[in-house]
């Protein structure tokens, strides 16, 4: 071999030993300022929920809040959002206790209805005391009979008309508890999803800063940092494994709230927490028309239509009540053997409301009272639902707007705040302290980003509430 080649491949063997030796010594900065680059990109260049790109921390999110289940978790059978809704209406008590109620009405409503039974009358009248003799006196009789009385005229129509207002009352009541279970179900759901991402980010936001503490060590080192970065490094680091612990503690309960109404038999099944799917909303005009159709709403206006039928129950006892009484009576032969007539009675018995000034009057009063009444807790609960729909519509734009002012311009400057410190830092225009506040600035944006995401879903929650569920799927 030529001295002129044994020299360049000397060289070059050279050159590999110092490259490696390079790359082994400073690798974990070079993968630390490519995550400093990438985080982030990926979910502002396609423009989706950047909590809902996060890597999983490799466990199930199940109900059973500190529990091991091996073995038994569902994986392949994740509890939607949609099943939990279902799940939650089905188990329901106080859905089944106003159904109950209201099929209770119904049959009481007939009851109340009906005529009186009718009464049989039996016995014997005008009896010789001297003998008890049955055939001494001719006025003795074996009677047999029947009674029946008739309420005053429009009494039992009114009072079935009341009682079925009543029942259809109790109807509207199980349907706006149906419509309760929906928004606490959500609501719950929205918690659970809004600790699940939280904790994600500052668990990968932790796992960045792990490799931050050993950047900083290796800078400290070879001389071109300080002591002082290493530990703000780890107490960065340390005060975010704190934020994780309480992040878990908030998910935990969260969890233990869902579990209340979706069932313990669910315990095992982990959570679909990837996407969330809430109806969308109608346009406002039909929001504000579909109040009127609020169950609590017409709730209250049955009642108020079943204190008015009371006032109807009450004037028709101004009417009499009448009772009808016929009966047979059978008399024994006269001590010569001659055969008496039996005897027929028909009695009409009529009530006569003369004295009406502290009877029936007041029943009238009182009734009427009571009606005005429920009219106005009828128009109370309509005012208080518009003031309700015209807040949560408020805060529901003002969220959305926020919201879409984070995606299209907050959260593109705080990834380009953290590039922009990345790159001055790795060019030793400024200090490692300036680089940590951007990354923190940016975790920050992350997490009230996504605080606003459930917020504006659960203003829409509760509009959807309002409204009965008027709108449509996404």
């Amino acid at each position: 071999m030529e001295p002129g080649s044994r020299k360049y491949m000397l060289a070059r063997s050279r050159q590999k030993v110092v490259l490696l030796f390079v790359f082994n010594r400073y690798r974990n900065f070079v993968f630390c300022l490519f995550l400093l680059h990438t985080g982030g990109a990926y979910a502002v260049e396609k423009n989706i929920p950047f909590w809902e790109n996060q890597p999983e921390d490799g466990s199930e999110v199940t109900l059973a809040v500190g529990t091991a289940l091996p073995g038994n978790i569902q994986l392949y059978n994740p509890l939607t959002l949609r099943e939990a809704e279902s799940l939650a209406l089905k188990s329901d008590l106080m859905t089944k206790k106003f159904d109950l109620e209201s099929i209770a009405l119904k049959e009481r409503g007939i009851a109340v209805g009906s005529l009186p039974d009718p009464k049989l009358k039996l016995g014997i009248v005008n009896i010789a005391t001297d003998t008890l003799d049955l055939e001494q006196e001719a006025m003795t009789q074996q009677v047999i009979g029947l009674q029946q009385v008739f309420p005053p005229y429009g009494l039992l129509d009114s009072q079935r008309e009341q009682i079925n207002l009543m029942g259809a009352a109790k109807r509207h009541e199980a349907i706006n508890q149906k419509q309760e279970v929906l928004r606490n179900v959500r609501q719950a759901w929205l918690n659970v999803y809004l600790q699940h991402h939280t904790g994600n980010i500052i668990t990968k936001t932790g796992e960045l800063f792990t490799q931050l503490v050993k950047i900083t060590k290796s800078q400290y080192r070879s001389g071109r940092g300080n002591q002082q970065d290493v530990v703000r490094a780890q107490l960065e680091r340390s005060l975010l494994k704190d934020r994780v612990i309480k992040i878990k503690a908030l998910k935990e309960s969260a969890l233990a709230e869902l579990g209340k109404w979706v069932g313990a038999a669910q315990f095992n099944r982990p959570l679909s927490l990837d996407t969330l799917v809430i109806p969308e909303l109608a346009d406002r005009n039909t929001l504000v028309s579909s109040l009127e159709k609020h169950p609590s709403l017409q709730a209250s206006v049955a009642d108020a239509n079943a204190a008015k039928a009371e006032i109807n129950v009450a004037k028709s006892r101004y009417h009499p009540s009448w009772l009808v009484d016929f009966s047979v009576g059978r008399r024994e032969a006269d001590p010569a053997g001659d055969q008496r007539a039996d005897l027929m009675s028909l009695i009409f018995v009529v009530d006569i409301p003369l004295f009406t000034s502290n009877r029936q009057d007041k029943w009238v009063a009182a009734s009427e009272k009571d009606y005005s009444s429920a009219r106005h807790s009828t128009a109370e609960q309509k005012k208080n639902l518009q003031r309700t729909l015209d807040a949560e519509y408020s805060n529901w734009l003002r969220l959305n707007e926020r919201l879409q002012h984070y995606r299209e311009t907050v959260l593109p400057q705080a990834s380009q705040n953290a590039k922009a410190a990345l790159n001055a830092y790795r060019s030793q225009a400024t200090e490692f302290d300036t680089l940590m506040r951007a990354r923190l600035m940016e975790l920050d944006i992350q997490l009230q980003a996504i605080q606003l995401f459930v917020d504006r879903t659960q203003a829409q929650v509760n509009l959807l509430y309002l409204t009965g569920g008027v709108g449509h799927e996404a």
